[in-house]
């Protein structure tokens, strides 16, 4: 995606990817529950559950550019670095490990 956004080629395929999974998702009696609660949960009505292919259809590059903008902005991220400790100097003087 870099700056330049998605192509559509790639909006086709994640559009879909997700796709399949509601589908996938729904295939089971378990997965239809969870799909309802969770539209009851975050979406205020558990209706929403049926109308997520709808919604993945109605994304644009654009709304994905926007979000990704807002997500990756250098402001937003945390860097760790990880130093390794010491090897012990009596395994390191053997050559083997503990």
């Amino acid at each position: 995606m870099g700056r330049d956004g998605v192509t559509d080629a790639e909006l086709r395929k994640a559009k879909k990817a997700a796709l399949a999974g509601y589908w996938r998702r729904m295939a089971t009696i378990d997965g239809k529950a969870e799909a309802l609660g969770d539209a009851e949960i975050f979406r205020g009505d558990w209706r929403a559950a049926f109308s997520a292919p709808a919604r993945y259809d109605r994304v644009t590059a654009k709304e994905i550019q926007t979000l990704a903008r807002t997500l990756f902005d250098e402001k937003n991220r945390t860097i760790g670095i990880v130093v390794p400790e010491a090897a012990p100097v009596a395994a390191a003087a053997k050559g083997g490990s503990r």
